[in-house]
């Protein structure tokens, strides 16, 4: 008899078991993301787009889509892409591995490597330059000389008109700093940059496909960049590419090769230089200068993702468009690179990793945020023209007693919102958000819009 129960027992619970719900397998949600992704390019959301997943020591990869417009062939994990600023990071880590190597400091200025620059260049250093707040404009030119990289003839060419603010005041993206990094890297090594970089980077994550010179590259293998979409899509008729300008973001790559990297960066269970790893993690500006609701870091930018603290980083060139993003506490990583301008790779990173996490990653939304007028004193303090030599113009002036902005030709009407930032608004819509930043005498001498920084000029 006792036999027998606990017999009925062990079918009981069984069967109460096969009921339940099971977690789909990495598998399936791979499945599952390669649908949304041939969906997107079928809607015509771009010629091609190559995709890389690490999850738990899983890879995944996949291509969609087309090399080339109108022609068959097809994108596949080897398809090379140029994957814009995606690649400062790996800027980043080659600059931490010299410093471990005792080449250098983070804290030491351009002085102990170019003495020749000028004087207010000189001061800055490769801290502020690698987090972005070294108070340089950021002018770039996609387009420029070929061959070998010429990052040093770039820097002693710069003119200090470049500095638009005093060193470590401000948060501001700037791509000549890193070219800046590039001239560095070239100086110390005695390298040219490509040479450089598969020393100091490319052999660490047996990355044998990338390279920053285009002659070097397969190009049989290489997706032609695009603009437009749909029917419109035309392919561009030159690659985007300068020799002086390369550190930036000029890496030809492809998703097998770069998995490898996001996967260290990702995964503490990879315990070679895991120091590196550490300082690469670290937030060097905090939402408090960045002015936004993102931190940045060396070569990352540091925000909440489905609700887990997340590293990442976008970047985009004539024809090309690429995005990564990290979540250590899942080991998990993502890139996607495209040969187009129209693929939404945030919705489908997002739409991705809600599959990956069963977990809604919806953002909260803002409409119903509290949204006030500024006081009359406020008014006053941050009145005025705000504007670099490239980007936006902005003025901030009064009108019937309230704020108005205008950016280059759009007028929009003005709020405050609960963090004191300028909600710049059509009707009830929020279409911009500038923060207001003082500098050291606590005058507003900034308008600070999503990566840019704008000096007040009157």
């Amino acid at each position: 008899m006792q036999k027998s129960l606990c017999y009925l027992l062990l079918i009981l619970c069984l069967g109460m078991g096969s009921g339940r719900a099971q977690e789909p397998s990495p598998r399936d949600k791979f499945h599952r993301i390669s649908q949304i992704f041939k969906e997107a390019i079928a809607q015509g959301e771009g010629p091609g787009a190559s995709v890389c997943i690490y999850y738990k020591g899983i890879q995944y990869f996949q291509g969609f889509g087309t090399r080339e417009s109108g022609q068959d062939k097809p994108v596949n994990a080897a398809t090379l892409f140029k994957t814009a600023s995606t690649s400062k990071v790996l800027v980043a880590y080659a600059i931490l591995k010299l410093e471990k190597s005792g080449e250098l400091s983070l804290l030491d200025p351009l002085s102990k490597f170019f003495p020749e620059i000028g004087p207010e260049l000189s001061k800055i250093n490769l801290k502020q330059l690698l987090s972005h707040t070294a108070g340089l404009e950021d002018r770039v030119n996609d387009f420029g000389p070929e061959g070998e990289s010429q990052h040093i003839p770039y820097l002693k060419g710069l003119d200090e008109s470049i500095i638009f603010a005093p060193a470590g005041e401000v948060f501001s993206y700037s791509n000549p700093g890193y070219n800046i990094l590039g001239a560095i890297i070239e100086r110390l090594t005695r390298l040219e940059f490509q040479g450089a970089m598969s020393t100091l980077v490319f052999q660490d994550f047996a990355m044998q496909k990338s390279t920053y010179d285009p002659q070097r590259a397969d190009l049989s293998q290489l997706a032609w960049g695009h603009h437009g979409s749909g029917d419109q899509t035309q392919k561009l008729e030159k690659l985007p590419d300068n020799a002086q300008e390369r550190a930036s973001g000029m890496l030809i790559s492809n998703v097998q090769d770069y998995i490898q990297f996001l996967a260290w960066l990702a995964d503490e269970d990879k315990t070679e230089n895991a120091d590196l790893r550490q300082k690469l993690r670290e937030i060097i500006s905090p939402p408090e200068q960045t002015g936004a609701d993102w931190s940045y870091g060396l070569g990352l930018f540091h925000q909440k993702h489905c609700g887990y603290n997340s590293l990442s980083h976008s970047g985009g060139l004539p024809g090309y468009r690429a995005n990564f993003v990290l979540v250590p506490e899942e080991k998990f990583a993502m890139a996607v690179f495209t040969n187009g301008s129209s693929l939404n790779r945030s919705r489908l990173i997002s739409q991705s990793t809600e599959i990956m996490f069963n977990r809604d990653c919806e953002e909260p939304s803002l409409e119903e945020e509290e949204l006030r007028f500024f006081t009359q004193d406020e008014q006053n303090k941050i009145v005025g023209t705000y504007a670099q030599s490239v980007g936006a113009k902005i003025v901030v002036y009064q009108e019937g007693g309230k704020l108005r902005l205008s950016r280059d030709s759009q007028v929009y009407s003005v709020k405050k919102d609960a963090q004191g930032r300028i909600a710049a608004m059509e009707g009830e819509k929020v279409i911009h958000r500038f923060t207001p930043v003082r500098d050291i005498s606590g005058k507003v001498a900034y308008l600070q819009n999503w990566v840019r920084a704008y000096p007040r000029v009157e």
